[in-house]
């Protein structure tokens, strides 16, 4: 036996465990630097909640809504007619509660409803917001697309472009001279923008029945919300 190479193999293995050991002291002081901070910041136990929400977040949010959270639990619910979805569901849920066009009899939220109409609100917000950002992406792409291959409409300085077509993605683009320059997105060369379009308003839709449907169930639970 090769004593020499048992004792090379023994160093190493010493001084990767010495290493290992190293590392988790490190990790474990980092934790315990950061809980400080966070317990200094929130000495009211607020600190504690955050760290349990972080280590559970997808557990806190069934917690929160339970079986209430099925996207289909508010399909029945009926938007009010003639309103765009993806507008309305921007507002806060103080201003969404005051608008007549969303909530003509005036309803109220109770404490647990509001609860849950404002998480319901925020999640839908959150989710449209994002998609509204990739159609921006995908807007800016498809008018670099169109422009190089001079695919668009120009109108001169004053000129009244025709009225757009509702169901057809229809971008204007100023150009350094003064006309208009009007690029229309038809679905087939841009399934992917139209089907984010769609995706927006289901989004929002839900978002907002699962509000309208909130209403409905307010009133048995306990103080109202101001």
């Amino acid at each position: 036996m090769d004593i020499a190479r048992v004792r090379e193999s023994i160093d190493a293995t010493g001084l990767r465990f010495s290493a290992l050991s190293q590392s988790l002291r490190d990790k474990r002081a980092l934790d315990r630097a950061f809980l400080e901070r966070l317990f200094e910041a929130f000495p009211s136990g607020d600190a504690l909640a955050m760290v349990e929400d972080q280590e559970s977040e997808d557990e806190g949010e069934e917690e929160v809504f339970g079986d209430d959270r099925a996207p289909d639990r508010y399909d029945h619910v009926e938007l009010p007619k003639g309103v765009n979805s993806a507008v309305l569901v921007r507002q806060d849920l103080r201003e969404l509660l005051k608008d007549q066009r969303f909530n003509p009899e005036g309803r109220r939220l109770g404490r647990l409803t509001g609860a849950k109409a404002g998480l319901a609100l925020a999640q839908a917000q959150s989710r449209v917001q994002v998609i509204e950002a990739e159609i921006q992406v995908d807007l800016a792409n498809a008018i670099e697309t169109l422009r190089d291959r001079g695919d668009f409409t120009e109108y001169a300085e004053g000129a009244s472009p025709p009225l757009a077509d509702p169901d057809l993605v229809t971008v204007g683009e100023q150009t350094d001279y003064g006309t208009v320059r009007y690029f229309r997105l038809f679905p087939e060369e841009f399934a992917a923008l139209h089907a984010k379009r769609d995706e927006r308003r289901r989004v929002a839709d839900e978002g907002l029945r699962a509000v309208l449907g909130l209403l409905g169930e307010s009133g048995t639970d306990g103080a109202e919300a101001r």
